[in-house]
Order: C-alpha cells, then sequence, then structure tokens
C-alpha cells in the first residue's frame, strides 16, 4: 500500500500490523479438508 498512490493510506506506516495467523489457517484446512463446510468451483466449473 505504501506505493500506491490511489490508497488512501499512501506513503504512511501503520501503527501496529493486525495478526492474522488463525483466519489464514482457518481457510487453508478448509481447502484442505477431505468434506469442507463450504464448496466452491475456482477453475472451469461445468454444472
Amino acid at each position: 500500500m505504501k506505493n500506491n498512490p490511489f490508497s488512501l493510506s499512501f506513503g504512511k506506516e501503520p501503527v501496529s500490523l493486525i495478526n492474522r495467523n488463525v483466519q489464514s489457517y482457518e481457510i487453508i484446512d478448509t481447502f484442505e479438508d477431505e468434506n469442507p463446510a463450504y464448496q466452491g468451483c475456482v477453475d472451469n466449473c461445468d454444472f
């Protein structure tokens, strides 16, 4: 975001970073699960 002039925070350093490890691991676990709670199609879906 620091290099994007279209961002509202252009050129500003964040005061603190938000740790999103829990959310990241939850998404990865959902993708890798044999029976995921959510089903979606990423590429070449023929219904």
